[in-house]
């Protein structure tokens, strides 16, 4: 399981025991959640950041990989902390759509609390007015940076793979801010760079402020819906195996 930023992981983190390690600069938090063991991976912001730490992290013991965090709505039907689970996910610059793993997203539409959507649209940098949100709504229902390339890879090594993403802005919010160069590539945020950008535009500080509840918001009901989810998958016809998680025990 992968998610960008540490903020996204956070309140799941807290609410269970996750033993941390590293593979390589890449890191890892191992939990068992019933018969599964899960691996999460912070991957940081962006396609080629994703793309090296599921390469890195992606082995062929695992069974399913679930590219998670948090994207933001493009049009009015979705509202912040909505968990969405894409049946595809498309490219904002070209018409490559990678489709999820059926099985996946069926198990997540019988989860409670998540909503299906046709696709999620990546792109190569943050989003950040409703005029941009406006002209990727024609291309799917929600927009982030790292689910296209998390899938390439899955697919690339025969890994089913699914799209899962909470809400944490609206179709209509502008962003205070571009976030990719205010957080590290392990999903990081660097303090220091942040406190500069507030620092040169206070104004910013009420917007941050609003979306850093939201963003709260939107994490802590995924990792409600991903513990349910992931007990679900570890449950069904009495394998964890043969529902993407790992196949043999960490020691």
């Amino acid at each position: 399981m992968t998610f960008a930023v540490e903020a996204e992981f956070g309140p799941w983190r807290k609410s269970r025991k996750f033993v941390a390690r590293r593979i390589g600069n890449v890191p890892r938090y191992t939990t068992k959640i019933g018969a599964a063991t899960v691996d999460v991976v912070l991957t940081g912001m962006g396609p080629e950041n994703a793309r090296r730490a599921v390469e890195a992290a992606l082995s062929p013991e695992h069974a399913a990989c679930i590219s998670s965090g948090f994207a933001g709505a493009l049009t009015a039907e979705y509202q912040v902390a909505d968990v969405l689970v894409a049946a595809g996910v498309r490219q904002s610059s070209d018409d490559q759509t990678i489709a999820s793993d059926e099985p996946l997203v069926k198990s997540a539409l019988q989860t409670n609390g998540a909503a299906e959507v046709k696709n999620f649209v990546s792109v190569e940098s943050v989003v950040e007015t409703p005029e941009e949100k406006a002209d990727l709504a024609k291309f799917g229902a929600a927009v982030e940076m790292e689910s296209h390339a998390i899938l390439a890879v899955a697919r690339s090594r025969a890994v089913p793979a699914v799209a899962i993403r909470a809400i944490s802005d609206r179709f209509d919010q502008k962003l205070p801010m571009d976030f990719s160069g205010t957080v590290d590539q392990c999903g990081h945020v660097l303090k220091g760079k942040l406190a500069r950008k507030i620092a040169s535009d206070p104004s910013k500080l009420f917007a941050l402020m609003r979306l850093g509840k939201q963003s709260q918001l939107a994490a802590s009901r995924l990792a409600e819906f991903l513990e349910s989810y992931i007990e679900r998958l570890a449950a069904q016809d009495g394998s964890a195996a043969s529902f993407g998680f790992e196949k043999v025990t960490h020691h």
